[in-house]
């Protein structure tokens, strides 16, 4: 109830989520813990603190836009020279 999370129908759990007001902008990024909502006019049930940061207690529903978070790229540790048996940090890898 006090968490910055959500429920989705579909989307993995764990899985992170931007929560956009249509109608202000403001958002939140909330983390997908549980599955719902029920009601077929709903996309996604935000938990009480989430619904806070939106300003939608009152309201009950708002239209919001979902963007799903990623998160980055790994990062690959190589060898700087045989001295050198830790690796070193460089670059992320390519994306393909």
């Amino acid at each position: 109830m006090f968490a910055m999370t959500a429920a989705h129908p579909t989307l993995p759990i764990p899985s992170y989520v931007r929560v956009t007001r249509v109608d202000n902008g403001q958002s939140v990024v909330v983390r997908i813990n549980d599955r719902g909502p029920f009601a077929e006019h709903r996309v996604i049930d935000l938990s009480y603190v989430a619904a806070v940061k939106l300003g939608i207690l009152g309201a009950g529903s708002v239209s919001v836009k979902l963007d799903r978070l990623f998160a980055p790229e790994p990062v690959r540790l190589v060898p700087m020279d045989e001295d050198d048996p830790v690796g070193a940090l460089i670059d992320t890898l390519p994306a393909n």
